[in-house]
């Protein structure tokens, strides 16, 4: 069963050479409610997200929920490239079996496979990753991207690049989201939308959220990017040496700007009249999503002030999509916005 996507991207390539040792991509796990450990109820304590529901975007926005949380997290890691194989099954497993989502259909578990028992997917209930990466793109010319998932997954980009603060960047790029997964891991849907860097060295932080509702699990995320020379492009897994820790301030020197596709930016500000909030408590959060209802962007007020209060941003809206446009009390507050 191949997945729709709704909007955007691109993918890119690299040259083989030794990867620097911060080089890597950053993820954080979350616990699901079904399809762990063998059993339809998770086992282990701590929050979780209820992570099968039919292959809707639903369970995207459960993931986005409990993972705006980092502390929710059941466990944390690094990987040098988004290439999760299905683990088991496939000649040579995982990459890297421990980066794996659980899956609870696996029945061999031990070292190399990620299912029942000893895997630490299952272990922990991981059934939903965030991942964060500075992607830099080595050289100037178009890039496209392809995801090959199992299951959901959503895609952002944020043109913020050189924010350590990478959870709260402003990922206003035009996303691609998907509810339902590709054929095989060999399957890939592409991304609409191309990017173009200006010069070599352009550099864009990414975030993908991928969830699992318990069985076979892959993503591999590639790109087709330019060549050095001789014209022409390579198609490739997006390549260690370009994938670099968000975190880290000097990971993203001496990065230039990627140019985003021409479109029309959608920009949502709470501006707070007098006399102010009904109760000092009160405060709000106003969000663009999607048609499916999968949040896009947001932000949410804070302290008792009045006049602009919180701001969207700027997001990159594709040609021809509907947006939902949101605005609500945030948890928390004493009143509603009848108050």
């Amino acid at each position: 069963m191949s997945a729709r996507f709704y909007t955007v991207l691109a993918s890119l390539a690299v040259l083989l050479f030794a990867v620097p040792a911060h080089a890597q991509a950053v993820w954080e796990d979350y616990q699901g409610t079904q399809g762990v450990f063998g059993t339809s109820n998770n086992d282990k304590a701590g929050p979780s997200y209820d992570n099968n529901i039919g292959y809707t975007v639903a369970e995207l926005s459960g993931l986005r929920t409990i993972s705006a949380t980092p502390s929710n997290a059941t466990r944390t890691g690094t990987s040098a490239t988004i290439n999760y194989r299905q683990a088991g099954g496939v000649a040579g497993g995982s990459v890297d079996a421990f980066s794996t989502l659980c899956n609870s259909t696996n029945s061999t578990a031990g070292t190399g496979y990620d299912g029942p028992g000893t895997g630490s997917a299952c272990i922990n209930d991981a059934q939903g990753r965030v991942i964060y990466a500075l992607i830099k793109f080595p050289f100037s010319g178009n890039y496209t991207f392809a995801i090959a998932h199992d299951d959901a997954v959503d895609l952002d980009l944020s043109a913020d690049f050189s924010n350590t603060n990478y959870r709260n960047a402003a990922y206003n790029m035009p996303v691609g989201d998907a509810p339902a997964f590709t054929a095989n891991e060999n399957t890939y849907d592409t991304l609409a939308g191309v990017f173009s860097t200006p010069a070599s060295n352009a550099c864009i932080l990414m975030r993908l959220y991928w969830n699992n509702n318990g069985g076979i699990n892959y993503l591999r995320v590639r790109w087709t990017r330019p060549n050095a020379t001789g014209g022409g492009t390579t198609t490739e897994i997006v390549p260690a040496a370009y994938l670099f820790n968000p975190g880290v301030a000097a990971n993203s020197t001496g990065c230039t700007a990627v140019t985003p596709p021409s479109t029309t930016s959608i920009t949502v500000n709470k501006v707070i009249g007098g006399p102010g909030r009904a109760a000092p408590a009160d405060q709000f959060t106003v969000a663009i999503r999607n048609t499916s209802g999968v949040v896009q962007t947001e932000a949410s007020t804070g302290g008792t002030g009045t006049g602009q209060q919180a701001s969207t941003g700027g997001w990159l809206a594709t040609a021809g999509t509907t947006y939902q446009v949101n605005d609500a009390m945030a948890p928390g507050s004493s009143n509603t916005l009848a108050a």
